[in-house]
């Protein structure tokens, strides 16, 4: 069974942030989930994520971004699978030191806060898996090809 370690610390039904924007979502919002976990300072982060986002705003239907907790940021954008992954990719490239990084495509007939969970659970994973590296997770639907599927985050 996966770990439920990282959301249960997060408290995020306490959290404003992710109750505003999980409660703007409507009937057809997919967007991607994105966790960062990082050592770098957070303007780093920032400036990588917002250099990014001002370069693309024109293939964005919209992106929310702030720290959920210290080192650990979230990102909801909604874009085309290509834009997301060029943006992972580039944002983990200009880190300095290790940073994972956890993807997880919103099915709109889910629940946001699943989701959210589902993302928490990537990231960990994602962690173990690479402790000594700088490594992506990434659980889209859409990309058929590669999709792992969701059964073993619903056990």
């Amino acid at each position: 069974m996966l770990s439920t370690k990282l959301f249960d610390s997060l408290e995020v039904d306490k959290n404003n942030n992710l109750k505003v924007l999980f409660d703007s979502f409507d009937d057809y919002y997919d967007p991607y989930f994105i966790l960062i976990s990082y050592i770098e300072s957070t303007d780093l982060v920032f400036n990588l994520c917002s250099s990014w986002i001002r370069k693309n705003e024109d293939d964005l239907y919209g992106c929310d971004w702030f720290d959920v907790k210290e080192n650990l940021m979230f990102i909801c954008i909604s874009c085309e699978r290509d834009k997301v992954n060029e943006f992972v990719y580039e944002l983990i490239n200009g880190m300095k030191s290790i940073t994972h990084i956890s993807v997880f495509r919103h099915n709109c007939i889910g629940k946001p806060t699943e989701t959210f969970k589902w993302t928490t659970q990537l990231l960990e994973e994602t962690a173990q898996d690479s402790t000594n590296k700088s490594a992506v997770g990434i659980n889209d639907f859409t990309d058929r090809e590669n999709w792992p599927g969701i059964e073993r985050y619903c056990e």
